[in-house]
């Protein structure tokens, strides 16, 4: 399935995050499926911060925006690389809100055509995240 990227802010507003600031980076997305995002991409992902020897947090050095562009970069070089893809993007954003420690980044893969087929990633942890209401309301930017 192929979605236009008005389709996907819809998606974004329609789940209550309207950050001030949305950065377009495509027009059209593949959405992958969870299966894909959980089953293969999450393990091969994790894998790779082992042997490059990049999972512990390091403020400042190695930290959330660290790991999240990691993680966007290694899922659209392995979307690239599936099989008959179509040449269009990977429903995958960088998503930025704020915690009780401040602000942070994680990953969100765009699984369907609905607001829950959003699939929040936390990268260091390499597994989904369930975000609160109110964290999803705390949305301050996204990259799409």
């Amino acid at each position: 399935m192929i979605l236009k990227y008005d389709q996907i802010h819809e998606l974004y507003a329609l789940r209550g995050s309207m950050p001030p600031s949305i950065h377009y980076r495509h027009q059209s997305f593949s959405l992958p499926t969870k299966g894909w995002v959980l089953k293969v991409f999450a393990p091969s992902f994790r894998t790779n911060l082992v042997v490059m020897g990049l999972v512990d947090y390091q403020d400042e050095k190695w930290n959330c925006v660290c790991f999240s562009e990691l993680c966007r970069g290694f899922a659209c070089a392995m979307h690239a690389r599936t099989p008959g893809h179509d040449g269009t993007a990977l429903a995958c954003h960088l998503f930025d809100y704020m915690t009780p420690k401040g602000p942070h980044e994680i990953v969100s893969f765009v699984c369907g055509p609905n607001p829950e087929d959003i699939l929040d990633f936390e990268p260091q942890l390499a597994q989904e995240v369930r975000l609160t209401d109110q964290e999803l309301f705390s949305c301050f930017e996204i990259y799409i």
